[in-house]
């Protein structure tokens, strides 16, 4: 099952406050709420609220699930992996909303380099919700990333 986590780092090496929701207790997909509850943060201008989707096995307890995420995450996420991540989700919830073939194109750039950006768009290709769409980004050198029909590949504009 994959549960919703959502930690709010009160300086980067307090205690951090998380909230953790299973899929099947929200009233809407979970990648939907991912998404929402990145937009609620930015909105609040409070301490910034880290999202992130765990899986695990469908017969644990909520205790085992938060003892869990507490060993799995006693950090906060690298701006890379939260970059990641986000852009995984946003993915996830635009993928939904594309016909297969359907054709997406971003206008402002990743914030990852070309590396980091090949390997984020290998793993939505690799998720169920891919369905054959191209997706076009610009990594953050201005390099084109494009995900075409289940391949990754990227070129310097000219």
């Amino acid at each position: 099952m994959k549960y919703l986590r959502m930690t709010m780092w009160l300086g980067r090496r307090a205690n951090p406050m998380t909230t953790i929701i299973p899929e099947d207790s929200l009233t809407i997909p979970i990648y939907y709420a991912a998404n929402r509850h990145r937009e609620l943060s930015a909105a609040m201008m409070g301490p910034p609220v880290e999202v992130e989707i765990h899986e695990y096995p469908d017969n644990l307890s909520m205790q085992e699930v938060s003892t869990r995420v507490a060993t799995e995450r006693r950090e906060p996420l690298s701006d890379k992996a939260n970059a990641q991540n986000t852009l995984f989700d946003w993915a996830m919830v635009m993928l939904d909303q594309l016909n297969p073939g359907g054709v997406l194109q971003t206008t402002l750039a990743a914030p990852l380099d070309v590396d980091d950006l090949c390997v984020t768009l290998r793993y939505i290709a690799n998720s169920p919700s891919y369905r054959g769409q191209t997706i076009n980004m610009t990594a953050k050198d201005q390099t084109l990333v494009s995900l075409v029909k289940g391949v990754v590949g990227s070129r310097i504009p000219s």
